[in-house]
């Protein structure tokens, strides 16, 4: 097991609703592929972008830590490039 660090930029403009249901959902995304979470957290709400990101001129900020088998990686990048709302991601091993 590893231990991750991962920085999401999600759309700003959803609803409150929306953004817990995302936040649950990048958690529980983690959690099938074996994955333990230590930190997840808002990291920032609506900042400027320097530059649109799929027409989107801010974005909201979400920071996950978490420790997972090294193969479980490339199955979460799948996952999290085909969700709308999230509009980058990066993933670091600490």
């Amino acid at each position: 097991m590893n231990n991750y660090e991962t920085m999401f930029i999600v759309k700003s403009d959803l609803a409150s609703e929306e953004k817990d249901k995302l936040l649950k959902q990048l958690e529980s995304d983690i959690a099938k592929q074996q994955g333990k979470i230590e930190v997840s957290k808002v990291w920032a709400e609506k900042r400027s972008l320097c530059f649109k990101i799929n027409k989107c001129s801010e974005g909201m900020y979400y920071l996950v830590q978490f420790s997972s088998a090294p193969d479980a990686i490339s199955k979460l990048k799948q996952i999290w490039n085909i969700n709308d709302n999230i509009l980058r991601f990066l993933i670091l091993k600490k």
